[in-house]
Formats: C-alpha cells, structure tokens, sequence
C-alpha cells in the first residue's frame, strides 16, 4: 500500500491522476478508521493534501532562495544546515506573510526548524489563508 506522500509524489509526477490519488486516499482512511484502535499507530493530519502543497511550496522557496534543482532539498533538515542564512530566514518569513497574508512570529522559523514541521505548522494554525492560495 503507497503511504500518501508517495500518492502525492505519483500524482506530481502524472504516474496518478488526482481522481486516482483521490480515491486511494479514501480507500485508505477507510481501512483506517475500521481498523482496531490499537493497529493505529498515529493519526493523520487534520488536512493531508492542505499539508502536502504547503509542504511542496516551502520546499520550492527555499530552492529557490538557495538557488537548487526542484526536489533537492531534505525536508527533515534543519533551515541552517540545508545552508539558509539568517537574512534569508528573514526573506523567506516576509514572502511567507505577503504570499498568504499572515503574521508570523520572528521565532517561528526556529521553533519550527525545518520544512516538515513549518508546513506542519502553516497548515495547521494558518490554514485558511493557505487554502484560499492553494
């Protein structure tokens, strides 16, 4: 069975079209939901796809900022160590609240150090602005 981030992947990649994905997605939070409590290990998020393309975006932002290939960057490493300086914190944060219209916190690229958990954090307490944009 494809975890969803490889259903996403497909879909990126047209392997899967998005009634494909879609339906795969649901087969999936079926069996989930009727499984025993105990054979879930976690729960997903509140909005996978919502996570998923805020996922994908930080991603391509930063590529950018660091001038990379699409797809090269570890979303699991910290912002510093994939080579993010401090001025481009502050512009990646700037074109964050512009893009989405939301404020956010000077500390919050440092309480959520890395791509996976700021789109964890984007899409979870600003998800509004991100699925009016996405």
């Amino acid at each position: 069975m494809l975890t969803e981030h490889e259903i996403y992947a497909q879909v990126a990649e047209q392997r899967l079209t998005v009634e494909e994905a879609l339906a795969l997605l649901a087969k999936q939070r079926l069996a989930a939901a009727s499984s025993p409590p105990s054979a879930q290990t976690t729960s997903p998020p509140r909005d996978a796809l919502l996570r998923e393309r805020t996922l994908r975006y930080l991603a391509e932002q930063i590529e950018g900022l660091l001038q990379l290939p699409p797809q090269t960057v570890d979303e699991h490493e910290n912002f510093m160590d994939l080579g993010l300086d401090s001025t481009q914190l502050i512009q990646l944060t700037q074109a964050l609240e512009q893009q989405f219209d939301i404020e956010l916190y000077p500390t919050a690229l440092f309480e959520h150090p890395n791509i996976d958990a700021l789109a964890d954090y984007l899409s979870q307490s600003h998800a509004a602005p991100l699925r009016a944009q996405f």
